[in-house]
């Protein structure tokens, strides 16, 4: 999640974490009363006619490990027309999602809406906001409604009501060198903490020079702390929670437990990971696929929690319907509704890629049992507000100046 930030004058300086926290609870209550004061109010859309094929659903999606590779293979789309004779999909691609959103806003105001649409989670709560998008309730049938894994549901509700389906199951999962950890995966901090003692009091061969840890996430060590980033309209990161998850971040570092090449760098730390060069590293499952195939064996768990596991889930890509020919076209929109969650796109392929199914149904189907599983289950989202990304931007910013301050001082 943390990146570095840097302008032509440089990087910010490093901060005390607890300055850090401070400053980053200021700018995060100003970012969450700026969107207060400015709420969206809904949108009226022009009376339009009826649509001139009821049967015709187009579809919009961005760059997507699931979707996007899918719908690449026109028979996929020949496929799923032959199969549905009340459907006639129309798929179309709309580039990576920083060319797809723009496509999307101009769209969204000249009323030349998609159907259905695939989304960052982000924009979610604008559209539900704005009244542009439908609550799904009544397009998928209560059966399937009621097998949707309860963690995904809740990710994609507003005002008690589900205005999108995830997408995908990708969560954040502790990758683990069979080769070095030999004992069991580590829970909680203790066992992280007693894991990585082992390691650092077994010097024989190259193991001395290998890390316990790449990188642990800021995110669930706040999580599993019991705090939150921000809550009901307010920055949560003025309190104890904050400071004593960043806190122990930090204490990796000082105690040479995690690589300071990898420390709050998620990427770098998995490419280390793969080199062998740290036992144990937190990244997005969206990496199994690879990770499955080094040179050693691999498992993957959730990640360790304060006094249990937790896990982030990372799947932002929400499947939407647009209000606008919505009720001319229920059935069919909801046949596609029903693709896009079942074995055709969350299945063996997608689960091969890191994906875990949102649909017990799948779940069930497959049989499949593995970490990632066990890390879905433990997980939890962000909050769904529309201030989220610039939060996410802000916090990463001042997480990267507690950071640094150690090294600089």
């Amino acid at each position: 999640m943390v990146v570095l930030l840097s302008s032509c004058a440089g990087p910010e300086p490093p901060l005390a974490p607890r300055d850090a926290l401070v400053a980053a609870n200021t700018r995060i209550s100003r970012i969450l009363a700026e969107h207060k004061e400015t709420a969206n109010s809904p949108v009226q859309l022009a009376n339009v006619e009826a649509p001139e094929d009821p049967r015709q659903v187009s579809f919009w999606f961005y760059s997507h490990p699931l979707i996007s590779a899918h719908f690449a293979r026109p028979e996929n789309v020949d496929s799923f027309n032959a199969s549905h004779s009340s459907v006639v999909l129309d798929a179309h691609y709309i580039g990576d999602w920083f060319v797809a959103v723009q496509k999307l806003t101009v769209s969204l105001a000249a009323g030349d809406l998609p159907d259905v649409a695939l989304v960052k989670r982000s924009l979610l709560a604008r559209l539900a906001a704005a009244k542009l998008i439908e609550p799904l309730e009544t397009y998928l049938p209560a059966a399937l409604m009621a097998e949707l894994r309860p963690e995904a549901a809740a990710a994609f509700t507003v005002d008690g009501h589900l205005y999108a389906l995830p997408a995908d199951g990708f969560c954040s999962v502790l990758y683990v060198n069979r080769s070095i950890v030999k004992g069991n995966i580590p829970t909680t901090w203790r066992e992280l903490l007693e894991t990585a003692a082992s390691m650092q009091s077994d010097k024989s061969g190259n193991r001395g020079s290998v890390y316990a840890v790449g990188d642990l996430p800021f995110l669930e060590t706040l999580w599993s702390t019991g705090g939150d980033v921000c809550e009901n309209g307010y920055s949560l990161l003025d309190r104890p929670p904050a400071l004593n998850a960043l806190e122990f971040v930090l204490s990796l570092r000082d105690e040479e437990i995690a690589h300071p090449d990898a420390f709050g760098r998620a990427d770098r730390a998995m490419d280390l990971f793969l080199q062998g060069r740290v036992a144990m590293t937190v990244a997005s499952s969206e990496h199994w696929s690879v990770a499955k195939a080094s040179r050693f064996p691999v498992e993957i768990a959730p990640v360790p929690g304060r006094n249990g596991p937790i896990s982030h889930l990372y799947a932002d890509s929400a499947i939407v319907v647009f209000r606008r020919y919505a009720q001319a076209k229920r059935q069919p929109i909801s046949e596609l509704l029903k693709y896009l969650i079942d074995m055709n796109m969350q299945g063996y392929a997608a689960h091969g890629k890191g994906s875990e199914p949102v649909h017990r149904g799948v779940m069930q189907y497959m049989n499949v049992r593995t970490g990632l599983e066990e890390a879905y289950d433990h997980g939890r989202f962000t909050p769904l507000i529309p201030a989220w990304s610039e939060i996410e931007f802000e916090l990463a910013r001042y997480l990267d100046r507690a950071y640094r301050y150690e090294a600089a001082h």
